[in-house]
C-alpha cells in the first residue's frame, strides 16, 4: 500500500503540482453542475477540501454564500488559509474536522459537497451518513470520488479508491435519499441535482 502523509506540508506542495489538470477539471465539472442552481445567502459546506480549490471555485461563482470547508489535514487548513487571505476571499473559512463527525448541527447547510474524499475514511457509509445528517431537508447533497482504474494512474499501487459496484453498494447503505448515482470516465457521483 501507498504511505502518503497528509499532515506533512511538504506533501501539500507535491500534491498541487501533481494534480493541476485534476484539479481544474473538477473546477468545471462543479460549475457546470451548479449551472442552474442559485447558491447566493444559502450555507455550503465541503467535506475533505484538502486546499479548497473547490471552496474558492464556488466562492467567484457565488460570492453572497457563506462557505465552509473542512479537512482532517491542518496541512492542507493552512494552505486554503493561506490562498484565502492572498486572495481576500471574505466569504470562506477553513476548519479542521473529522468527516466521520462534524462539528455541525444537524440541518445546518444548504449544499453539502465532497469530492475525492471517500476513499480516504475509515467508514466511507457513515461518512456519507454525516453530510446527510449536516444538510437541511431541502438542501442539495453532491459526493464523488475518483474510480479504481484512474486513480492507478496517478498513484501506481494505490489500493483503496472503489471500483464501482463498491460505490453503489456504500452509497445504498447510506440511504441518501432521493439520490442519483452516475459514474463517467474519470469518477463516480451520487447527488440529489435537479435533473438537468
Amino acid at each position: 500500500m501507498v504511505k502518503i502523509d497528509f499532515h506533512n506540508p511538504e506533501f501539500v506542495e507535491r500534491y498541487m503540482k501533481k494534480n493541476g489538470m485534476l484539479f481544474k477539471a473538477m473546477k468545471e465539472e462543479i460549475a457546470r453542475l451548479l449551472n442552474d442552481i442559485t447558491l447566493d445567502g444559502k450555507r455550503v459546506l465541503e467535506v475533505g477540501c484538502g486546499t479548497g480549490y473547490l471552496c474558492f471555485e464556488i466562492a467567484n461563482m457565488f460570492p453572497e454564500a457563506e462557505i465552509l470547508g473542512t479537512d482532517l489535514s491542518e496541512a492542507f487548513i493552512s494552505h486554503a488559509d493561506r490562498i484565502k487571505e492572498r486572495e481576500n476571499f471574505d466569504n470562506v473559512q477553513f476548519k479542521t474536522a473529522d468527516a466521520l463527525n462534524l462539528p455541525y448541527d444537524d440541518n445546518s447547510f444548504d449544499f453539502v459537497f465532497s469530492f475525492f474524499t471517500a476513499h480516504w475514511v475509515d467508514d466511507p457509509v457513515e461518512y456519507l451518513r454525516e453530510m446527510e445528517r449536516v444538510l437541511k431537508p431541502d438542501g442539495i447533497l453532491i459526493a464523488g470520488d475518483t474510480r479504481y482504474r484512474f486513480i492507478l494512474s496517478f498513484i501506481p499501487g494505490f489500493k483503496t479508491a472503489f471500483r464501482l459496484k463498491k460505490a453503489k453498494d456504500i452509497t445504498m447503505q447510506a440511504g441518501i435519499r432521493e439520490h442519483k448515482f452516475t459514474s463517467g470516465f474519470w469518477y463516480w457521483r451520487v447527488d440529489n441535482l435537479p435533473v438537468q
